[in-house]
């Protein structure tokens, strides 16, 4: 590789199999996950708050019922209502000839993988969510910190945006 005029820097390869890489992304998703985020103080918050504020009536459940009333699966899913991270059943691109879900742009428009033109399905399967939505406009207004050029930050501001 070096004659052909390529390198490759050890230094700065990454193994996700790495205990140091895993270890991390792991934390993140569960701050992530035991979080919810409050439209009243503009920030995340630890998923027992949200538990209590129920609790105490604070914050009326998403039926509306006492959380005393409510079964243990029951406030489970009330809690799963708010979080940061959480499961739903969504449709996906499914591609049985490679056993996996390929993005949108890995379809082609005639309903084939790019990847060995397999055949592509639509169908319904459970998968981790990110609730960005919550919280969209507060990573919007936080944008001007960034130090990026400004035609990202437009681009950004756009996404995800009724048009």
């Amino acid at each position: 590789m070096g004659r052909l005029g390529l390198a490759h820097d050890p230094t700065r390869s990454v193994a996700t199999t790495d205990e140091g890489f895993y270890r991390w992304t792991q934390w993140i998703f569960l701050q992530i996950y035991n979080s919810w985020y409050d439209t009243v103080q503009g920030r995340a918050r630890p998923i027992d708050e949200l538990r209590d504020a129920y609790g105490s009536g604070a914050l009326p459940t998403p039926d509306g019922r006492p959380w005393a009333d409510l079964d243990p699966a029951e406030r489970a899913a009330a809690l799963d209502t708010r979080r940061l991270a959480y499961r739903a059943k969504v449709p996906v691109n499914w591609c049985p000839g490679l056993g996996t879900v390929l993005a949108n742009e890995e379809v082609t428009p005639e309903g084939r993988s790019e990847r060995g033109n397999f055949p592509v399905f639509r169908r319904e399967l459970t998968q981790w969510m990110m609730r960005i939505t919550a919280y969209a406009d507060r990573l919007i207004e936080d944008l001007d910190r960034l130090d990026w050029p400004e035609s990202v930050k437009t681009m950004a501001a756009q996404l995800d945006r009724p048009q």
